[in-house]
């Protein structure tokens, strides 16, 4: 073999190292896209995840808040409407409710 030879192989295989370091970097470079993109898109879902919980959560509590209300609506007319029709039914007719608070009762009598 010869001089000559001998650069030429020498020539071919750095060549070929610095083919092979150009491929190495160029797969760590799209690898490390690849993740930083997947990252990106994981961030991106559950953005996307937490921002539909937290509108469920506040229609849910506005529906309850709308039924409470609503209820609490319908329960203090009913409970109005039977204290009034119990008002009416204890005091006697004319207002001398005031008589009778002031009557003594009727085992207390019969004792004596």
């Amino acid at each position: 073999m010869g001089e000559t030879e001998m650069q030429i192989i020498i020539i071919i295989t750095i060549i070929i190292i610095i083919i092979i370091i150009i491929i190495i970097i160029i797969i760590i470079i799209i690898t490390i896209i690849i993740i930083i993109t997947i990252t990106i898109i994981i961030i991106i879902i559950i953005i996307i995840i937490t921002i539909i919980i937290i509108i469920i959560i506040i229609i849910i509590n506005l529906i309850r808040i709308t039924s409470s209300s609503s209820s609490s609506q319908s329960s203090s007319s009913a409970s109005s409407s039977s204290t009034s029709s119990l008002s009416s039914s204890c005091l006697p007719l004319g207002g001398n409710y005031r008589r009778q608070i002031d009557r003594p009762p009727v085992w207390s009598v019969v004792s004596f």
